[in-house]
């Protein structure tokens, strides 16, 4: 975990560049926020905040890192899945349900 010099964990701030659609090859199409910060391995998985009224808002998944056109230097993107897609996600361990659905169940 990255920290501060104080021990405190470390809470990088950005900005949200744009709304898209990540359609890698391979991939199942979903809405993705594109940050303008890099998203090194520990940091997948970390919540994206609104500081405004704060809220999680996403969840980062990965990078993508970019060529400048004419140039040798190299950007990368972190992305972050958007709630809708994540409240949507659904599998074995959610008993094939929705992941909102699954959560919000009476146990």
């Amino acid at each position: 975990m990255n920290t501060t010099g104080n021990g405190e964990p470390a809470q990088p701030k950005g900005y949200v560049t744009r709304m898209r659609l990540d359609d890698r090859p391979g991939w199942r199409p979903v809405r993705a926020y594109e940050l303008d910060m890099p998203a090194p391995p520990d940091v997948s998985g970390s919540p994206l905040f609104c500081p405004h009224p704060l809220e999680v808002v996403g969840v980062v998944y990965r990078e993508q890192d970019i060529t400048v056109p004419d140039s040798e230097r190299v950007i990368g993107y972190a992305y972050s899945h958007h709630l809708t897609t994540l409240r949507a996600a659904r599998g074995r361990a959610t008993g094939n349900v929705p992941l909102a659905e699954h959560l919000a169940r009476d146990v």
